[in-house]
């Protein structure tokens, strides 16, 4: 699969906010482990694979633990990426509709 596509995100939009939703708490989650491992905050952290530790901790998440995507955030995944995103390296892209002002769309 690529992007997301208008009709697909518009279909299912509600899964696919979701989807998105669990994606960006998993970026999330992998950036925090690594932050833990560079600081040595856990001791013997450093000897357990990234993916082990992450598993581990994603298993104790619920729902009520999810943070919302910021609105500038952009999948590393492009699966969970809409038609408009692009990712770039170190800078999200987001392509966006003008407003004009004949019509406020």
């Amino acid at each position: 699969m690529m992007t997301i596509s208008q009709e697909a995100y518009n279909d299912k939009k509600e899964y696919w906010d979701y989807q998105r939703k669990l994606e960006y708490n998993r970026e999330l989650l992998i950036k925090q482990i690594q932050n833990i491992k560079k600081a040595h905050m856990v001791p013997n952290i450093q000897d357990i694979p990234d993916k082990e530790v992450f598993d581990m901790m994603w298993a104790r998440v619920d729902d009520e633990d999810l943070e919302e995507p910021k609105n500038s955030w952009v999948p590393k995944n492009e699966n969970y990426r809409l038609w408009n995103e692009t990712f770039t390296k170190g800078r999200p892209v987001v392509l966006r509709a003008k407003k004009s002002e004949n019509n406020n769309t």
